[in-house]
């Protein structure tokens, strides 16, 4: 979006979902800017997890009911 910040937004979509209504399918929307020698991520996500397989296959909030976390990564250069 910038050439300084940008706005993320991830879904996976899964078709099998019916089988085990525990799971939702993962969302995630995220900020990310950066400051010349650092970089911020602001992610909301419906997943406690930040690795892909954890949080496409096991994330168990649901947004519609305001159940999502909150993560922060900032990386220096």
């Amino acid at each position: 979006m910038g050439k300084r910040w940008s706005f993320n937004l991830e879904y996976g979509a899964h078709s099998n979902r019916a089988k085990n209504p525990l799971y939702k399918n993962p969302l995630s929307v995220g900020f990310d800017f950066e400051t010349g020698r650092h970089v911020f991520q602001l992610h909301f996500k419906n997943s406690q997890f930040m690795n892909a397989n954890t949080a496409l296959g096991n994330s168990t909030g649901d947004w519609t009911d305001g159940d999502f976390h909150f993560g922060f990564i900032s990386r220096s250069f």
